[in-house]
This record gives structure tokens, C-alpha cells and sequence, in this order.
């Protein structure tokens, strides 16, 4: 990995021990040095996105330690936009730390494939993990939003709440927030998934059923459950938030376990036996 990668993962880092101390203690000193190392680390971490994309003239999503590391960013990014739009920046105290952790990996994974197989070069396959992250990322809001909400709600119910009452939103915030997170990530799932369907029967002449598009699918019907459970039946709040989390668990299984440990087209496996032969 190059500098870059390590300026922003020591960024990120600093990011996250603060963000945590910010959450935890308060003050305005730490929450200054939280968001200025998570801008150097974005900043740092948007020029090592080009530089890798430049440098192999493919998109990063096409090798498992570039995906890590733009999933990491697509984080940051929808992060921004909600204190962009709520100002508050507690939730990067639950937020940030989930964003670390695909940059360390990828420090474990090491360098991607030297040049991508063809079928990764298309648009469609840009579209469809582009859209497929963000969605991911959207996902990771409503999960952390949504043990802040179990978090305030067991400190309102005890009748006695601590410091952590006063640093966390108010329920009916964290709710709001929860559903537009979800709300966000579903149509981008939605199109990401059918991008991913053109792109199959782009390359393959039909849609290949394996794991990966199985437990994919499974992500869908849960997140659109909880859409549908609102409008229908009023689920918010508790039931909400338990939802998101569990909804997070099983895109984070399919991406994760689905990708490494499972055979078929999504595996990286998969896409590492159609490398191309070095030169």
C-alpha cells in the first residue's frame, strides 16, 4: 500500500480514538481533533482513490483490498452528508469507528490484482458496486443510529440516565434519522442489484444464481419490510432500530462471509482465477 493509504489510515485512527474520547467525555477540544483528522484522513483518502484508479486503470472496487478502501470512503462521505443535514456529531462517534475498520483490513489484504480480468472493466460493473457500496454505507448510518437509539432508550426507561443521556439525540431524532438512512440505501440497493443483473446477462448471456445473490436479495426484503412496516403499520422506534441492525448484519455477512468463504461468481476467488497472466 502507498503512503496515502497509511496517511489516511493514521488519520482515520486519530478520527476514531477522539471521536470515541468526544462521546464519551465531551468538550469542545476533542471534538475540534476528531473532525479535523477525519477531513485530512478524507481528503488524504479521495487522492488515494484516484491515484488508484489512475495508476490501474481500473476501478477500485476490482480487487478485494480496493473495495475495502472505497467502502471506507463511501462511509465518510454519507457521514458527512447526515451532519451535513443534522448537526450532530455524536453519530460520528458510532459511525467512524465501522468506517476504520474495511481501511484496516485492507492494510492485512495488501496490493489488489495487478490488472483486472475484462469483465470487471465495464460500466455496468462500476454502476452496480458503486451503487451496491453507497447502499451499504447508507446501511451502516441506520445501524449505528439504531444502537443509539437502544442506548437512549434504556437511559430514558432507567429513570436514572447518565452522562451519555445528555450526548446522545433525542429518540424521535434518531428514529428520523434511522428511516432516512434506510430510505437512502434501499433504491440505491434496488438499482445496485439490477445494474448487477445487466451486467450479468451482459457478460454471461444469462443471471447466474449463487450465495451472494441469495442473501443479496435477502437484504432487500428486510430493508423493504421496514419501509413497508412504517407506512403500514406505524414500526418505528425500538422496532426500527432493531430491524436496521439486523439488516446490517446480514449485508455485512453477504459481502463478507458470502464473498470469501462461498463459491461463485461473487467470490473473489472467482475473479481471481480470470486474472489475467502477468507479463
Amino acid at each position: 500500500m502507498s503512503p496515502l493509504f497509511y496517511l489516511a489510515l493514521t488519520a482515520y485512527f486519530v478520527g476514531t480514538v477522539f471521536s470515541l474520547l468526544y462521546f464519551s467525555r465531551g468538550g469542545h477540544t476533542l471534538g475540534r481533533i476528531y473532525l479535523g483528522s477525519v477531513i485530512v484522513g478524507f481528503a488524504t483518502h479521495t487522492l488515494l482513490l484516484g491515484t488508484m484508479w489512475f495508476r490501474a486503470h481500473q476501478f477500485p472496487t476490482a480487487s478485494h483490498a480496493g473495495s475495502m478502501v472505497f467502502f471506507s470512503w463511501v462511509i465518510i462521505i454519507l457521514l458527512a452528508a447526515f451532519e451535513a443535514r443534522y448537526r450532530l456529531p455524536v453519530v460520528g462517534s458510532f459511525v467512524l469507528p465501522i468506517a476504520f475498520v474495511p481501511m484496516l483490513y485492507a492494510a492485512f489484504l495488501g496490493h489488489g490484482p495487478s490488472q483486472a480480468p475484462a469483465i470487471l472493466k465495464s460500466g455496468w460493473f462500476l454502476a452496480h458496486t458503486s451503487l451496491a457500496f453507497l447502499a451499504d454505507a447508507a446501511f451502516v448510518i441506520a445501524f449505528a443510529v439504531g444502537w443509539m437509539y437502544l442506548l437512549q432508550e434504556r437511559q430514558v426507561k432507567s429513570h436514572r440516565p447518565g452522562a451519555n443521556f445528555r450526548r446522545l439525540p433525542p429518540l424521535a431524532t434518531l428514529d428520523e434519522i434511522n428511516h432516512r438512512a434506510i430510505a437512502v440505501g434501499f433504491p440505491l440497493l434496488t438499482v445496485g442489484i439490477l445494474t448487477g443483473a445487466i451486467w450479468a446477462e451482459v457478460v454471461y448471456g444469462k443471471l447466474p444464481f449463487d450465495a451472494k445473490v441469495a442473501w443479496s436479495c435477502g437484504t432487500w426484503l428486510i430493508y423493504g419490510l421496514i419501509l413497508n412496516m412504517r407506512q403500514a403499520f406505524g414500526w418505528r422506534g425500538r422496532k426500527a432500530a432493531q430491524l436496521s441492525i439486523a439488516g446490517f448484519a446480514l449485508a455485512m455477512f453477504s459481502y463478507i462471509i458470502v464473498n470469501i468463504f462461498f463459491t461463485g461468481f461473487h467470490s473473489f476467488q472467482f475473479f481471481n482465477a480470470l486474472q489475467p497472466p502477468a507479463a
